[in-house]
């Protein structure tokens, strides 16, 4: 089992961090491409349904995380970072998860917010059941400016893991990286 002691993160954090990387980029791109396509475009049904396949998936792996962290927390800092390294990088942190929760949050949000209670599978209008209106639109406008967000922070945190890799030639990428 993985432990705070270890030089670098075990295989299963290293997984999970990557696996949620990759899966952020691809939802991002699918994301920009699927705001233009117009109706009757061959994937203008199918990118939607992969979108949300895989965002679902996403939520799944940020849960697994959430628990895996709690069950194995990080390894220590590295002795040469200095404590507002540590303290900017412990709410980077934060806001990323917290960004991605968020984020497909919303996605769901925006699903429920048109589900049709008198459809063949039954359920609750979310924007009936709260009485508001627009809950859909709001919806979406909060899934996408924070995903713009969340690309935003993930570029200062790219930064700063350059940073160390080249200018304070630390271990920190390779931590991440299970080497």
């Amino acid at each position: 089992m993985e432990n705070s002691k270890q030089p670098s993160f075990g295989i299963i954090s290293v997984f999970l961090h990557w696996s949620i990387v990759l899966i952020c980029f691809g939802l991002f791109a699918l994301g920009l491409w699927m705001v233009d396509l117009k109706e009757g475009h061959d994937w203008f049904l199918i990118a939607p349904f992969f979108h949300k396949l895989i965002g679902t998936l996403l939520l799944f792996l940020i849960i697994m995380r959430f628990l895996w962290t709690k069950l194995t927390p990080p390894p220590l800092p590295l002795p040469n970072h200095k404590p507002w390294e540590i303290k900017t990088a412990q709410i980077v942190h934060f806001l990323l998860n917290f960004l991605l929760l968020i984020i497909c949050i919303s996605g769901n949000v925006m699903l429920l917010a048109i589900v049709d209670p008198y459809s063949v599978h039954g359920g609750v209008n979310l924007s009936d059941a709260l009485g508001v209106d627009n809950l859909k639109d709001l919806a979406h406008k909060a899934h996408l400016y924070l995903a713009y967000l969340l690309m935003v922070l993930v570029f200062i945190h790219v930064l700063a893991v350059l940073k160390h890799q080249f200018v304070d030639k630390d271990r920190t990428l390779r931590r991440i990286l299970g080497l």
